[in-house]
């Protein structure tokens, strides 16, 4: 499982913008390790790149775009959006059923998707009608 973090074990808020992640070694349904693997940062296609090498089967993420979260369902990937807070807990309660995804993802608005004129909704990843950060 990965989890895009901020430098201080905190899930950090979008994706495609994380330049590090938090791997977690699941044995039998526990977290039996983990390990940061840094990322340049550079867009949701790179960060793709990196959980298929990485061979990550679950990303837990805070917000996320409609085309990341695209690519990484088409590599077989599980995406959970909506988490906040430090990673350990979060990844913890993802393992022991208490996590509730829709909660955190109604309250924090977790998926960029676009309107009809290409300019993404606003939410708090900063997208607007004057464009998007989202990538």
């Amino acid at each position: 499982m990965a989890v895009p973090t901020d430098g201080s074990n905190n899930v950090f808020g979008h994706f495609g913008k994380a330049k590090e992640f938090t791997l977690y070694e699941i044995i039998d349904g526990k977290l039996a390790g983990k390990t940061l693997l840094t990322s340049a940062g550079e867009g949701h296609g790179q960060s793709i790149e990196l959980m298929r090498k990485e061979k990550i089967n679950t990303v837990l993420c805070g917000g996320i775009g409609m085309e990341a979260m695209e690519g990484l369902m088409n590599n077989g990937i599980l995406v959970v959006p909506g988490a906040t807070g430090d990673a350990d807990v979060a990844a913890a309660a993802y393992l022991d059923g208490s996590y509730k995804s829709g909660d955190y993802a109604a309250e924090s608005q977790s998926v960029c998707s676009c309107n009809s004129q290409g300019h993404k909704e606003q939410n708090d990843c900063g997208c607007n009608s004057d464009g998007c950060n989202c990538q």
